[in-house]
């Protein structure tokens, strides 16, 4: 949305029509539609099953994607096609919240049980992994722990409760950071070298979106530097590190922002370091934490609802950019950052578990044998699929 909205706003579709109110109505829609896909599918793949949510959200990505390409543009009809676009894009972010439970429930139990995942998948369309996808079974984990009726959400808060706020709180404060700057970074961007370069119209969105592209791909280093990271550093230092990095980075943008975008090259590199190294942190360790920190028969619900507080800080943090960089000042918005990196160092210290061991079958041990002191009887829900799994599921049996 951050070229998209840049062309709007600069006259390019829609002219003044396209306000900063109708800017921010498009692009948060996919974040509301996320949020909700994310405590919904979160709670069907509990209960149903990682394939029932997976499927759903799919779906949802597939249906919404079609309803965007097929909505009319008629300037005519300019506040027709505003809202279509905010409701398929709140449908396609559906099916995106959808699939940060569902996905990583499964994909986590799946490698836990050390088998091999098909990644083809990943590669095409979402409407071709819609069949693939209908063909998956859940995992042996999800099958023999699953609670499919009565679930105890008291006793989930009450042992999690911990966890629930580190991962829910940090998620919330990434987002806020991160959503924001995804979006309107064609604006800053745009800003810097229109300040800078003088450029007309067309040379500028071409130039924007150009720097842009750079941009993205520096930023995008972070995530192989965390990979590379996470285990000699751990997910909870590693995640302190990260918002360490919005602290020192978004001061020195927001303190010298006026020096630092008297050059474009120089602007766009700190700008990109900026977010990289959250990405290196928080970015690539709360999918992590947020499905390693919970029991399988909670997996979804948890993680949905951590990263469902996740897109309310997106929501926020989107909300709020404009208005402040209007409002306060251009270098106002990454001081904020630096202030909420600040907030996401200490409440990774206190609330991010330190011993996720990454065998997800002791943290199920360990949430059974809470539930069973606190006198919780409730039954499993039955192995379904037991007859497709073959000589492996024998062997699984025996096992247990």
């Amino acid at each position: 949305m951050s070229i998209t909205n840049l062309m709007f706003t600069r006259n390019y579709a829609y002219g003044k029509n396209y306000t900063t109110l109708d800017a921010t109505q498009v692009s948060t829609a996919l974040a509301v539609g996320a949020i909700l896909g994310q405590i919904c599918i979160g709670i069907v793949c509990d209960r149903v099953g990682r394939k029932a949510g997976i499927i759903v959200s799919t779906f949802c990505i597939v249906l919404g994607t079609v309803l965007i390409i097929s909505t009319t543009r008629g300037s005519d009809n300019y506040h027709g096609f505003l809202w279509m676009m905010t409701i398929c894009r709140g449908l396609v972010g559906f099916g995106v919240g959808g699939e940060y439970p569902s996905s990583s429930a499964a994909a986590s139990e799946a490698i836990n049980e050390k088998t091999t995942l098909n990644r083809a998948p990943c590669l095409i369309p979402p409407v071709i992994v819609f069949f693939f996808r209908i063909r998956m079974i859940d995992s042996r984990l999800y099958r023999k722990y699953a609670i499919k009726s009565n679930p105890p959400y008291a006793l989930v808060a009450k042992h999690y409760w911990k966890s629930l706020i580190g991962t829910s709180v940090t998620w919330f404060l990434n987002e806020f950071i991160v959503l924001a700057n995804a979006i309107y970074a064609g604006d800053v961007i745009s800003d810097v070298i229109q300040a800078d370069w003088n450029a007309p119209h067309a040379v500028l969105i071409k130039d924007t979106a150009e720097w842009q592209l750079l941009w993205g791909v520096l930023i995008f280093l972070g995530v192989p530097v965390g990979a590379a990271l996470v285990k000699p550093m751990g997910p909870r230092n590693l995640m302190i590190a990260g918002f360490g990095g919005y602290l020192v980075f978004g001061l020195v943008l927001g303190l010298c922002y006026e020096k630092a975008a008297k050059t474009v090259p120089g602007f766009v590199i700190l700008y990109a370091v900026f977010l990289a190294v959250g990405n290196a942190g928080p970015g690539s360790m709360l999918n992590l934490v947020s499905t390693e920190s919970y029991a399988t028969p909670v997996r979804g619900t948890c993680y949905g609802f951590s990263a469902a507080v996740g897109k309310i800080g997106a929501v926020v943090g989107v909300e709020t950019f404009l208005r402040i960089r209007t409002n306060v000042g251009t270098g106002w918005p990454f001081i904020m950052a630096a202030i909420v990196g600040a907030v996401g160092m200490i409440i990774s210290f206190f609330f991010i578990r330190n011993d996720i061991s990454g065998d997800l079958g002791e943290e199920d041990e360990r949430f059974n044998k809470f539930l069973a002191a606190q006198g919780w009887t409730g039954e499993r829900g039955p192995d379904e699929y037991a007859h497709l799994c073959g000589e492996e599921d024998k062997e699984w049996a025996e096992y247990e």
